[in-house]
């Protein structure tokens, strides 16, 4: 799989999802408020093929980022077009089909 990600895309989308607040689309549950502030959004790559994705926000909604990583997934591998990455934003709709396992998910920090 890793051989097969368009990596200009996904720095491509990584800088889009910084833009963005709303994260309706992205969570199970139904929040008063979806708005997440992004503070920091980066994908290093390592050797073996190993991909990390780091983000800094002030807070998380649930799924968010599992979401998140299995959208830019299928845009990288050109299962999905930019278009679509717009619409989950436009959108009132559900995008949870896309969510990733959360194996290999790790929280390495907490700040207050």
């Amino acid at each position: 799989m890793y051989n097969k990600i368009n990596f200009n895309k996904l720095l491509i989308i990584t800088k889009i999802i910084n833009i963005n607040n709303n994260f309706y689309s992205f969570t199970s549950n139904k929040y008063y408020n979806n708005n997440c502030y992004i503070k920091y959004i980066k994908w290093f790559f390592l050797k073996n093929n190993i991909l990390i994705f780091y983000i800094k926000a002030n807070r998380y909604l649930k799924y968010m980022i599992r979401c998140i990583i299995g959208i830019i997934l299928k845009i990288s591998l050109n299962k999905k077009n930019f278009f679509f990455f717009f619409k989950c934003f436009k959108k009132k709709k559900k995008f949870l089909k896309y969510l990733i396992p959360s194996y290999g998910l790790y929280l390495l920090n907490v700040e207050y």
